[in-house]
């Protein structure tokens, strides 16, 4: 690797911070608590003394199986703005499933044969970190078994 390109991450680890407010604080940082924000926000006043901390992006990975037709799960947890979403057949027989996010955006597989997977990427714009909820439903396929894997 040239010099110039050396293994240094040069600027600010993804993440998102947020103010954590003293006992004694007055009531506009207590009313700071509880924001997160994408860039380090500035003090809220002058000589202000609460603490501003970087939190890491949340990362979720979620590993799970169904098996028979109709059984389903829902996941609810906080990560980024994008989350993966992967369905893979462990058989015996043919399958497919059903994804909604957040009760308003639905995917669903193809037939899948025991061994095939398919994934779904889905993104959300909103303050960090991002609430989410899938649920997952075998929608054909009885006497099979679905993993699903959620990444984000």
């Amino acid at each position: 690797m040239p010099k110039h390109m050396s293994g240094s991450s040069g600027g600010v680890q993804p993440g998102y911070w947020h103010y954590l407010p003293k006992p004694t604080a007055c009531e506009k940082c207590r009313a700071m608590e509880g924001l997160w924000f994408k860039e380090r926000p500035g003090p809220v006043h002058p000589n202000c003394k609460c603490e501003v901390r970087q939190e890491p992006m949340p990362r979720v990975g979620i590993v799970n199986t169904l098996q028979g037709f109709e059984d389903h799960a829902t996941e609810k947890f906080d990560a980024g703005q994008k989350i993966t979403v992967t369905i893979r057949n462990l058989g015996p027989f043919w399958a497919g499933a059903r994804i909604w996010v957040d009760r308003t955006k639905w995917k669903s597989t193809s037939y899948l044969k025991a061994g095939k997977s398919e994934v779904f990427v889905f993104t959300k714009f909103s303050e960090l970190p991002v609430p989410w909820e899938v649920f997952i439903i075998i929608a054909v396929g009885d006497n099979s078994t679905l993993q699903y894997t959620i990444q984000g």
